[in-house]
């Protein structure tokens, strides 16, 4: 069975050559196509769907740019019988402090274990580490104004086979350097302000807080990691100030009606 592997190229030339360079070796003689897209990285989730309309593969997996690969992860996504199905983000051994500040910010309510099930909310799916069936995608096309989150809600609404795996792991292998990580997380913030409107300046004082303690919910709930939090805490409420002032900025920036 021929699996196309989607690759949104945001990141930079050397995460897209280090996940792709494991992908080839971990490979073996499996059927596979690697798709790599290049464009704005504030529409990453358009960028993948381009690349998943020009997969030919019986199966399509997206693949964040960040992420390695494994030869349990390649295996699984040929096998897995779902019509679409995600796993976990697991963290690689080489992170530095920073690489972890990150990895817990975005991905620590998807950090292993994960339990085997249907997947009941689209937060459980994330968007760099997700397998569709042809047959889905032969019937769903997104929105313009989609997000992997919003898709993958309209998804589970309608009844689709969505399969959450612990097989399906892979490891948050290259964080972005700080200055670029701060950039990106205030203009992705931006955009979900000038979404949101007013209603996000009203929350955006308590906005560092929420992530903190969004994250501390998920660590403690898993039982792992709570030591690399505890170490994480001020970057953590850092990243959070950065996204509460790229929120108002997005809301003010509305044109007022």
């Amino acid at each position: 069975m021929r699996v196309s592997i989607v690759i949104a190229g945001v990141s930079g030339d050397r995460a897209v050559e280090r996940c792709t360079g494991l992908l080839r070796r971990a490979a073996e003689n499996q059927d596979l196509e690697i798709l790599v897209l290049r464009g704005d990285p504030d529409s990453v989730f358009q960028l993948r769907w381009r690349g998943i309309m020009q997969a030919s593969g019986e199966r399509v997996a997206v693949l964040g740019d960040r992420y390695q690969a494994t030869p349990r992860w390649l295996k699984e996504i040929a096998e897995v019988d779902a019509e679409a199905a995600a796993g976990c983000i697991a963290p690689a051994a080489s992170l530095n402090y920073w690489g972890w500040c990150v990895y817990l910010s975005e991905y620590a309510h998807v950090a292993p274990p994960v339990t085997d099930g249907p997947a009941l909310e689209p937060k459980q799916a994330p968007g760099g580490n997700v397998l569709y069936s042809a047959s889905v995608l032969g019937r769903w096309q997104p929105a313009a104004s989609d997000t992997d989150l919003s898709f993958h809600a309209r998804l589970m609404q309608a009844g689709v086979n969505f399969q959450i795996g612990r097989a399906l792991e892979v490891e948050f292998a290259s964080a972005p350097g700080f200055s670029e990580y701060i950039r990106e997380r205030f203009w992705l913030s931006r955009k979900i302000g000038s979404d949101g409107g007013a209603r996000k300046l009203l929350v955006a004082p308590l906005l560092p807080f929420v992530v903190l303690f969004r994250v501390a919910s998920a660590v403690c709930g898993k039982r792992r990691y709570i030591g690399r939090f505890l170490a994480c805490a001020p970057a953590i409420f850092l990243l959070g100030i950065v996204q509460a002032a790229g929120e108002s900025a997005g809301a003010l920036s509305r044109p007022r009606r």
